[in-house]
């Protein structure tokens, strides 16, 4: 795995603590971008609740990153938040709206003390309207766009979906409007606020349903062409209890393997017998030259070992465990060795000692600053 110098110019920083934060820093850090992770001394409830996943999360999501910790709270770790801004691009938080201005480091402060910083919120509903200081996680964001309603079957109850989708929408959101800003601010100068909502992110990835609604073609759980409704779009169950996906919306896709299954007539009910007659691993090497849109549904164990996610990079085997690749190839670009995740607060002293304050950590630990 390797990292791109494009960003190599740009600081980041990383006052988030929950996912879509995070995974918006991780992608500016692929990118080449200094992240420095700032979190709490202290560990909240929240981030003590699955304390297994500590070391992999470290590893995964803080990998190309450094990370120290500071106490906002107090007047001694604003000043050295500010100490650091100064050479700061960009500053990221995940706050619920009205924190970061109650700690002194939100947009006015900041810009006041750094103009040209970009300044980018991520919260679940954005900095106004009328669900502006509520709570709320990955689920109840999906509740609120419709796309948890869509999900399931048409006799069964709304299924949470495998992975979080606000989270990583709304992260990778910030990412765009940050590099944006960095974009529009080489012209200006000035820098600018940006506002994410992880519930104006999930809406925006509801586009194909909603181009079902405008077209009169309202979607239903389980009921609608993209939600496994029809034969030529879904996942049917194999011989050896796993399953093999289907996705051939094109009626020339649809016609190709119909015959290589030999079925001029299907039903859901004959594909699905079928479908039971062969294992997934078998359907897979039958049809995979067919023309037809089809795939085996892997489990996770067997996607990290995918020959294609392998070849592109996307995974990868490093010294320090599984990691993953950017999502994106760039040509002509520099490239970088990426460094380890970070254990929580591995670079506090390091990044304290480059501001001058080497002979001040053991009293700033001792105090709570850091």
């Amino acid at each position: 795995m390797t990292i791109y110098k494009l960003l190599a110019d740009y600081t980041v920083l990383d006052l988030s603590r929950t996912l879509p934060g995070p995974f918006c820093s991780w992608l500016l850090a692929g990118l080449g971008a200094r992240v420095l992770s700032v979190a709490e001394p202290r560990r909240r409830d929240a981030e003590r609740a699955v304390p297994a996943l500590d070391d992999a999360r470290d590893r995964i999501v803080y990998r190309n990153k450094r990370r120290l910790t500071l106490n906002l709270k107090q007047d001694e770790g604003r000043a050295i938040f500010f100490r650091m801004l100064e050479q700061a691009d960009v500053v990221l938080e995940d706050f619920r709206p009205g924190v970061a201005a109650r700690l002194g480091v939100d947009y006015t402060a900041v810009s006041a003390a750094r103009p040209s910083v970009v300044y980018c919120s991520i919260s679940a509903f954005g900095q106004d309207g009328p669900y502006r200081g509520l709570p709320a996680h990955d689920i109840n964001c999906l509740a609120l766009a419709g796309l948890l309603d869509l999900t399931g079957r048409p006799d069964g109850p709304p299924i949470v979906p495998g992975t979080q989708v606000a989270d990583l929408a709304a992260g990778s959101a910030a990412a765009i409007a940050i590099l944006a800003a960095l974009l529009a601010r080489g012209a200006s100068g000035q820098g600018r606020y940006v506002d994410v909502g992880m519930l104006d992110a999930t809406f925006t990835w509801m586009l194909m349903p909603l181009v079902f609604q405008v077209a009169g073609r309202a979607p239903a759980r389980g009921a609608w062409t993209l939600g496994g409704s029809e034969p030529f779009y879904r996942a049917y169950r194999c011989k050896d209890g796993a399953y093999f996906s289907v996705g051939c919306l094109e009626p020339w896709l649809w016609q190709n393997l119909l015959r290589a299954l030999d079925m001029p007539e299907p039903t859901h009910e004959r594909l699905e017998a079928l479908f039971r007659t062969r294992t997934r691993d078998e359907w897979w090497a039958l049809l995979a030259d067919a023309g037809a849109c089809v795939a085996p549904v892997n489990t996770l164990d067997e996607a990290l070992a995918d020959p294609q996610l392998r070849h592109r990079g996307t995974v990868r085997d490093t010294a320090d465990g599984i990691q993953l690749g950017l999502p994106f190839t760039l040509a002509d670009s520099s490239e970088a060795p990426t460094e380890p995740g970070a254990t929580r607060g591995a670079d506090t002293a390091a990044i304290l000692a480059e501001l001058g304050l080497a002979d001040e950590v053991e009293r700033l630990r001792r105090e709570g600053v850091i």
